[in-house]
């Protein structure tokens, strides 16, 4: 072998050790930036069964105007004294669930451009925002048997 054929071996065993450690910072940092570290602290998971188990669901998390977009990679899981969030481990290796109790949540509507939806105000004094469709809010308020509620705007 010559020294260039060597060169590309290396190349192609390195680039996938690369991509994965570049998607592993970046998977790591992402919710630190956002805000989840702190909403793990303010509403650490407990251990209770779900009612209704809601997968392939996303959300909007941030706070003020900065957020970061999870599409289908989240799981609610709808309990009897609140809800459940977890972010599926490939696009968040180093989080943890946050379980949220009914009676400690904030909600309202939100409309972002033409699509409507909820938003949760969440963390020491309702600085985070989660915002997340229409249909799963639905899906919630439904498995919630009312607990979970979207007000109408006046």
């Amino acid at each position: 072998m010559n020294g260039g054929s060597q060169d590309v071996w290396i190349y192609a065993a390195a680039t996938p050790v690369l991509v994965a450690a570049i998607w592993f910072v970046v998977t790591a940092l992402l919710p630190k930036l956002t805000g989840w570290a702190v909403l793990e602290e303010h509403y650490p998971d407990r251990d209770e069964a779900a009612i209704q188990t809601l997968r392939f669901n996303g959300f909007y998390l941030g706070k003020e105007k900065l957020g970061v977009s999870y599409r289908g990679c989240v799981t609610f899981e709808v309990c009897k004294r609140g809800l459940r969030v977890r972010i599926w481990k490939l696009f968040a290796p180093l989080s943890s669930p946050i379980f949220i109790r009914w009676d400690g949540l904030v909600v309202e509507e939100a409309k972002v451009f033409a699509m409507s939806g909820a938003r949760m105000k969440l963390g020491p004094g309702g600085t985070y925002w989660m915002t997340i469709a229409s249909g799963t809010a639905r899906r919630i308020v439904e498995a919630s048997a009312g607990a979970f509620t979207v007000p109408k705007p006046a």
